[in-house]
């Protein structure tokens, strides 16, 4: 039985000690106590380390595809652009920024106290 320490574990996959210390926390890396030390066996470490299964039932590649919109598609966005555009004309908002804000505060505070 080879057993390795949190340290020779981690470098031997390549994390962080403090990785193998959660997954052992975890109950996900079974560990034991030797003394005041901690042990992992090299075997479920390794089997820790398994290679990544694709699912069985993997997902078509077609959803993905970038597929042009329709003309039917391109006239329902363009009519939603022009509904959200005159609502922003209706509703006055005047775009403001950091600075504009940061200047206004310091407007009110120089009023509030008379600086």
């Amino acid at each position: 039985m080879d057993l390795l320490t949190v340290d020779e574990t981690a470098a031997m996959l390549r994390v962080n000690p403090v990785t193998i210390r959660r997954y052992i926390k975890s109950g996900r890396l079974p560990a034991v106590r030797v003394g005041r030390h901690v042990r992992i066996e090299k075997e479920t470490a390794e089997a820790l380390a398994t290679p990544v299964v694709p699912p069985e039932h993997p997902i078509a590649f077609e959803q993905y595809v970038y597929r042009k919109p329709s003309p039917e598609e391109l006239a329902r966005r363009k009519a939603l652009v022009e509904q959200i555009l005159a609502d922003r004309e209706h509703r006055n908002i005047a775009p403001l920024t950091a600075s504009d804000l940061i200047h206004m505060a310091r407007e009110e505070e120089e009023q509030r106290y008379g600086g």
